[in-house]
């Protein structure tokens, strides 16, 4: 899950602009997204300005957004796909933009390596008993000078897949890798 506030630091950050290349680990559903801000955010994001329809399709994405009993949520692709972000999506489910890909074996496809400007991860690393294979599929996705977000639950976030990370393992993995870190974010909550 991701909220659309975390989108907008994307954005704001330079991570997600016209015509990134962007791999999503683990189809995202997309939150709490504010119309207004998402209007300006698509328009952002894309040469043509937007269309009467265009903006029919992101009302819907913005209702969508709230999570609401016996309806679906959002995905951020939907969001996107109104934009000029090139997204990809990997998952083990079938879900809408979404590749069938098990990071526990499958390679990463030679179309894939090196072509991804922006991954993104928000939940799925830990879920995957092959971390060495993860981890390498994101590493072998990532353009040079590509970004790389991750979000996992931490040390305390109890009977949740089969790893909890710390800040140190993401230190010594982007020195291990030649990565520069350009934001760090711990949680408790």
């Amino acid at each position: 899950m991701l909220h659309f506030k975390l989108v907008q630091h994307f954005v704001n950050r330079g991570y997600l602009a016209k015509d990134t290349v962007m791999m999503d680990v683990g189809t995202q559903n997309l939150l709490y997204v504010e119309l207004d801000a998402a209007v300006e955010m698509v328009n952002s994001l894309r040469a043509k300005k937007m269309t009467k329809k265009d903006r029919e399709r992101l009302e819907e994405v913005v209702y969508f957004s709230t999570p609401r009993a016996g309806e679906r949520t959002a995905f951020l692709h939907e969001l996107l796909e109104l934009t000029d972000v090139t997204y990809e999506s990997i998952d083990i489910v079938d879900g809408w933009k979404t590749t069938i890909f098990d990071l526990n074996f499958d390679a990463v496809p030679e179309e894939w390596q090196g072509h991804f400007d922006f991954v993104l991860n928000c939940g799925t690393l830990e879920h995957v008993i092959n971390q060495s294979n993860a981890l390498d599929f994101i590493h072998k996705c990532l353009k040079v000078d590509g970004m790389w977000f991750d979000q996992p639950p931490s040390v305390g976030f109890l009977n949740h897949g089969y790893y909890n990370y710390n800040p140190l393992f993401y230190l010594d993995f982007a020195a291990a890798n030649g990565y520069d870190v350009e934001e760090a974010w711990y949680s408790h909550a």
